[in-house]
Formats: C-alpha cells, structure tokens, sequence
C-alpha cells in the first residue's frame, strides 16, 4: 500500500517526511536500522534519515511543480524482520 501525503510540498520548501511503522510492529519489536531509502528522481533527499521510536523521519528538498513523487524506506527490526513502507508527495510551485 501506498501512502498519500495529505499535504502539498512547496518546490522551494525544505520539509520533514516520516514513514511510520507503527501498527506494522509485533509488540515489543522496534526499528533497528535503516536499510534504505529511495527517493524518486526529481526531488532530493537532504542529510541522512533518523530513528525516532517506530518512525523513521527523512528531509525533502525541490521537486518540479505538479509531479508526484514516490518515496520508499526498508527498515531492519529487532525481530530480524524487513519492513516497506511507501508514500507519495506531490509538489507544488510555490512562490
């Protein structure tokens, strides 16, 4: 499944994405590691993504005004799983 940010992202604006795993967890499993992320072409991912409880926050940066982007991230657990998770942003010019 693919997740649909709610809101638009700016094509000068500098934001914060989080892929959320909550819900995907067993109880008592958490986010290990980062395995990857991958960013569509077109729209830059800036600095490196962090661990935050069962989330994993990424920066986005630029894009091309009315384009949607897809944006994945694999996860390791301490259960020795490897979880997906996808979404998509869509950028707007803003000015």
């Amino acid at each position: 499944m693919i997740y649909i940010m709610p809101d638009k992202k700016g094509d000068d604006e500098l934001l914060d994405y989080v892929f959320n795993f909550d819900g995907r967890l067993d109880d008592g499993e958490t986010v290990t590691s980062i395995i990857k992320t991958e960013i569509e072409a077109g729209i830059t991912q800036v600095g490196d993504p962090t661990i935050s409880g069962d989330n994993v926050k990424i920066w986005l940066e630029g894009g091309t005004p009315n384009t949607w982007y897809r944006c994945t991230c694999v996860i390791q657990t301490s259960a020795g799983r490897k979880i997906e998770d996808t979404f998509k942003v869509y950028v707007v010019a803003h000015r």
